[in-house]
């Protein structure tokens, strides 16, 4: 193991009763040296050489390992600061849901596809949220809002895209779908979001407001889309909510 994340010099494998060391010895080797290879100062990997000579812990050996971590080190730092920029692009902070960005990209797709077939979305706005979080404050709202994106994910496909726009808005793209399996999904999700919440202030009820626009309707573009779930859905507001239209 390396002390603290530092380099290792074992001098004589002999000397040794790791098993590791052991096959290496039995293999002709005598003495290795270990660099960490590190990422945001913490150790992710070893890069190691083994050599059936005599190895000063000086030598230059430890050198070119040591330039060799360094780089292999600086490679992995700039995948995860790719990687976690991706995904702050792509997702939501709070939900760990896909958000607006990815939602229109995947929706722009089916649209401009001529091939592609059925498709709808469902607009999803809670009842009453406001309400709750300026009666409990930010953090149970941001808490609800979590509990919320779980409860839809379970009641819908694993095909279906589940992502959260903004505020207590969600949407769900359901493709390779019928009017049927359309309706039956916005059902399930007007359900389970009518049945009580469990937070740290004990138990909140509050409900969601559906609207639903499907490829079907001579709808041309994503914009064109959102905005006619978006007026379904506020059709369904005006009428007291906990509905889908």
């Amino acid at each position: 193991v390396l002390d603290e994340g530092k380099p290792l010099y074992i001098p004589d494998f002999k000397l040794h009763t790791n098993s590791e060391h052991k096959l290496l010895y039995k293999m002709g080797m005598r003495r290795s040296i270990s660099i960490p290879i590190k990422v945001d100062g913490i150790v992710v990997s070893i890069l190691s050489a083994a050599s059936k000579t005599a190895v000063k812990n000086d030598d230059s050996m430890m050198q070119v390992l040591g330039a060799m971590g360094g780089i292999i080190s600086g490679t992995l730092e700039r995948i995860k600061t790719n990687d976690k920029l991706n995904y702050q692009a792509n997702y939501d902070m709070l939900t760990s849901l896909p958000n607006r960005h990815m939602f229109y990209s995947h929706l722009n797709t089916l649209c401009d596809d001529p091939k592609s077939s059925f498709f709808s979305i469902l607009f999803i706005d809670l009842d009453r949220f406001k309400e709750v979080n300026d009666a409990l404050g930010h953090q149970a709202g941001d808490d609800l809002l979590c509990l919320v994106a779980k409860r839809i994910i379970q009641v819908t496909r694993k095909q279906d895209l589940v992502a959260r726009i903004g505020g207590d808005e969600f949407v769900v793209l359901i493709n390779n779908c019928s009017s049927s399996l359309t309706k039956k999904t916005a059902e399930r999700i007007i359900n389970s979001l009518s049945l009580p919440f469990h937070l740290e202030d004990g138990l909140i009820t509050i409900g969601a407001s559906i609207g639903i626009s499907t490829s079907s309707a001579g709808l041309s573009n994503a914009d064109d889309m959102i905005k006619s779930a978006d007026k379904s859905m506020y059709k369904v507001k005006s009428k007291g909510g906990g509905d889908y239209l």
